[in-house]
């Protein structure tokens, strides 16, 4: 094995599931000897560097991995293919659209049909880089029905984000609409869903088949139902995208031994999944599957030495 202590493991923002994970990682690959450092950067650096040897470890929503190797979405023309997978850990969540009971809309739809002019927070802010994919997807959604943010704008609405007044905005009831990603649990989504919810007279709209159809075919995305009772206001299941898995990833800069070391301490320590304030799943005989690149041969040995893999 390299002669290696130290490993740099990007992420993005302070206790989201990013930085949880990095924590975990750390925790788990302590047990071998090796320090952890947490390093932030904006989305394309975090990518960049992992992809050219600098920093080791980034993590990203299972589907991001695959764009980011494959060149889709919102890495497309710029295919990360040395990308490699180390770890897939379950963490549900969906893609949720809501609109306050005094907005009086009852479907997506409505909102082009009335020329609504809509207050919408979104998850549009690009913590000093591009916006993310929940902003790329919501786009793509939008599109799918006929009209975008900018036709909004000119509607006389206004679109809030993480970066302007949106979380004001949900605080003082100055809003019509959020879009954002939910899932149990308090890191940034869930803990902006909850004052949201708390503070908001919220009603969850589905996505239409033919939407949830066309986008996710042509990006990879799962369709699902949001489970009734995820918060308040969600009174049913609620069709819309689902998102099962985050994937701990590498690059073939990586050493054959710390993957597999990884991979190892990550197995043995799985119980540190489940001590967090997102919840996390670890399952063994899928930690190794629905990687979006491929695993890394470190990995793939060591979960193949546990008969993971056949």
């Amino acid at each position: 094995m390299a002669n290696r202590t130290k490993l740099v493991f990007m992420i993005l923002v302070r206790d989201s599931g990013w930085w949880t994970l990095g924590e975990i990682t750390r925790q788990a690959l302590a047990h071998e000897g090796f320090e952890v450092e947490l390093s932030w950067a904006t989305r394309e650096e975090r990518m960049e560097r992992v992809a050219n040897g600098e920093a080791d470890f980034g993590v990203n929503a299972g589907y991001e991995v695959s764009w980011a190797h494959r060149g889709i979405g919102i890495y497309e023309g710029r295919a990360i293919p040395n990308l490699r997978a180390i770890a897939s850990i379950g963490h549900p969540n969906w893609h949720a659209f809501a609109v306050t009971y005094e907005s009086r809309l009852t479907a997506i739809e409505q909102i082009k049909e009335r020329k609504f002019p809509l207050r919408i927070y979104t998850p549009h802010a690009g913590f000093g880089g591009r916006i993310g994919s929940g902003g790329f997807i919501t786009d793509r959604i939008l599109e799918a029905y006929g009209f975008t943010l900018e036709d909004i704008k000119r509607w006389g609405g206004k679109v809030l984000t993480g970066e302007n007044e949106g979380n004001r905005s949900q605080r003082e009831r100055n809003l019509d609409a959020m879009v954002y990603r939910a899932y149990a649990g308090f890191g940034p989504g869930g803990h902006r869903w909850q004052e949201a919810t708390i503070l908001n007279n919220l009603r969850f709209l589905p996505i239409a088949s033919h939407v949830l159809a066309e986008v996710g075919e042509k990006y990879g995305l799962h369709r699902g139902l949001m489970p009734r009772l995820l918060m308040r206001g969600v009174n049913e299941d609620v069709p819309t995208f689902y998102f099962p898995n985050f994937v701990i990833y590498s690059s073939t800069h990586m050493d054959e031994e710390i993957a597999f070391m990884t991979a190892k301490s990550l197995d043995e320590h799985n119980e540190y999944f489940a001590e967090r304030y997102v919840p996390f799943l670890y399952n063994p005989f899928r930690v190794c599957r629905d990687t979006g690149a491929p695993l890394h041969p470190g990995a793939e040995r060591y979960y193949r030495s546990r008969r993971y893999l056949a």
